[in-house]
């Protein structure tokens, strides 16, 4: 569950880094179409290796009886949330200008660009958040 704490450490955050200059709020999208494709590809890797590690069949005509690739499906599946996120920043002109920490300003500034005023339900918040 998302607690209005952390909804205001995110918001406070984001603020921060729109403070520093690493998240800003310009009028082009140009990349809106990039992370939208790599969501895509990123939650189909998921399903494949969801469908071959839950069938023995066809990992046994693969020739690897054991292989296990659940816990990928779970990065891909993360991923795909992730880039689905940058997105829907991107497609409102929210650059993120920094490889650190990427994951903590997307949440924030998912936070503060689409929650804090209701364009976000806090369930899909709550769901990014958990993964």
């Amino acid at each position: 569950m998302l607690e209005d704490k952390r909804i205001e450490e995110a918001k406070n955050n984001a603020i921060k880094g729109i403070n520093a200059g690493i998240i800003i709020k310009t009028k082009e999208s140009r990349y809106t179409d990039f992370f939208i494709k790599n969501s895509k590809d990123s939650i189909d890797s998921a399903k494949v290796l969801f469908d071959i590690s839950s069938d023995n069949k066809k990992k046994e005509s693969m020739g690897m009886p054991d292989f296990n690739g659940f816990l990928w499906v779970i990065n891909a599946s993360y991923y795909s949330m992730f880039y689905m996120a940058r997105a829907l920043l991107e497609s409102s002109g929210v650059k993120i200008k920094n490889d650190e920490s990427i994951h903590f300003l997307v949440f924030n500034a998912l936070i503060y660009y689409f929650y804090s005023n209701g364009k976000l339900e806090k369930h899909f918040i709550e769901d990014f958040q958990d993964a």
